[in-house]
């Protein structure tokens, strides 16, 4: 039967590219798509331009979850000597930029892999800390990311989230997990444009798209405007 992680509390299917095996039988494989794709698929090029702000869904992209007990430095000194992964070792903070690498919390990570052999790229993992307590696991559908930009990008966020996001606080290279009008996120600065990546719980996208929607609408919309979710262009 098709493979289960527990996640976050939730059970959820790990819905990706490979063949899911049903009674000894394969099914096709299953392309991957975001909530916001499912709700209506001419969402795939969803965006909300806003004056000096700027909003976009991104294409999903595979992630990890690595949970590892023993020495943070040792299990990051490893894989750096075998794949050139760094994993970052202060707390909210992310190496890397392209196959970004978020510190999650004390002996856990989420690896965002760009080399789209997930599986493999699993296996590998776990072969390095062979003698090390710890799990890899498929996290990629958990989250949806939505990515924010611009001028007015960080006073957007603020308007749903309690967290101090002046630049001498929170600057590039930074991460979070919060709450954002309510609803987990993940959030990570790109750049001092600013822009930023939000990861927001699949189960909450629509809704979370919604509120971006509502929350931007005191920004004068541009000329070359298009609201997703069937707003007409």
């Amino acid at each position: 039967m098709g493979q289960l992680f527990l996640l976050s509390g939730n059970l959820r299917a790990v819905a990706n590219t490979r063949c899911i095996s049903v009674a000894g039988r394969n099914t096709t494989p299953l392309n991957r798509r975001t909530p916001l794709e499912r709700f209506d698929t001419r969402l795939q090029q969803a965006h909300i331009r806003r004056e000096d702000l700027f909003a976009q869904v991104r294409p999903q992209s595979e992630r990890l979850i690595l949970r590892a007990r023993g020495n943070d430095r040792e299990v990051s000194a490893r894989l750096q000597r075998a794949y050139g992964l760094s994993l970052p070792l202060d707390p909210n903070t992310v190496s890397g930029v392209d196959a970004p690498v978020f510190w999650m919390g004390p002996g856990k990570w989420m690896i965002v892999n760009d080399c789209h052999e997930t599986e493999r790229f699993r296996e590998r993992v776990k072969s390095v800390l062979h003698d090390v307590v710890c799990i890899v696991s498929d996290c990629s559908d958990v989250h949806t990311v939505i990515r924010v930009s611009g001028r007015n990008a960080r006073a957007l966020i603020a308007r749903g989230c309690s967290l101090d996001l002046h630049p001498k606080h929170f600057a590039p290279g930074h991460c979070a997990q919060s709450l954002i009008a309510r609803i987990p996120v993940l959030l990570h600065q790109i750049d001092d444009l600013p822009s930023f990546d939000l990861y927001v719980d699949t189960s909450f996208s629509v809704y979370f798209w919604h509120w971006l929607q509502d929350a931007s609408s005191e920004y004068s919309t541009t000329t070359d405007a298009r609201l997703a979710l069937g707003d007409e262009q």
